[in-house]
């Protein structure tokens, strides 16, 4: 919500053009790809993370999916974990409550 009390809504697939910014390319698809899925450990991100999965998974086949739990919330991601993700062509990461 803004100052002006008005929600603010975003469009994921725009972005404020900035020369220190860069986005990872866009996947034109899933079909085929590796895809890791970080539930970061907050109450209900398991449960939305795997029924998001579910969905993606009725409609693209999948090479191969990774789950990552997060043991604490506020804790970084150990680098094994990181050198893990690093495999994946697509990572989506979740949070709860």
């Amino acid at each position: 919500m803004n100052n002006s009390g008005k929600f603010i809504v975003l469009d994921p697939t725009e972005s404020p053009a900035r020369a220190d910014q860069h986005t990872a390319t866009r996947l034109d698809t899933l079909e085929g790809k590796v895809l890791a899925v970080v539930n970061n450990g907050k109450r209900n991100s398991d449960v939305f993370l795997r029924a998001l999965l579910d969905e993606i998974q009725s409609r693209f086949n999948l090479k191969e999916v990774i789950w990552v739990d997060k043991t604490n919330v506020s804790l970084p991601m150990p680098p094994e974990t990181l050198q893990r993700l690093r495999s994946c062509e697509a990572v989506i990461s979740g949070v709860g409550d």
